[in-house]
């Protein structure tokens, strides 16, 4: 599996967890749809951020600890909010 690959998977499971998981859902539901891409952008910058830092800490092998790691981190975190945004407009939304 590529860094690409697992941040994408990760962008969505994170957009599905916001529009399915009940107490995350009713929490996320409240805020504006600038707070909810902030909250997402957030999430997703926090994992590659994580994922950079155990490749660094040589915990993981799908990160390496230098300079085409951290475009590669960058890319993905890219790929991963593309994919997150995509799945959230796709997500059918709890009906007041």
């Amino acid at each position: 599996m590529t860094s690409e690959t697992l941040s994408t998977t990760a962008g969505m499971v994170l957009s599905l967890v916001f529009s399915y998981a009940p107490v995350v859902r009713d929490k996320f539901e409240t805020l504006n749809p600038f707070q909810k891409r902030a909250v997402m952008g957030i999430c997703i910058i926090g994992v590659g951020i994580a994922s950079f830092a155990l490749g660094c800490a040589g915990l993981t092998n799908y990160v390496t600890c230098d300079q085409p790691g951290m475009v590669g981190v960058i890319r993905s975190v890219i790929d991963a909010l593309v994919a997150n945004q995509a799945m959230f407009l796709l997500t059918p939304k709890k009906n007041d």
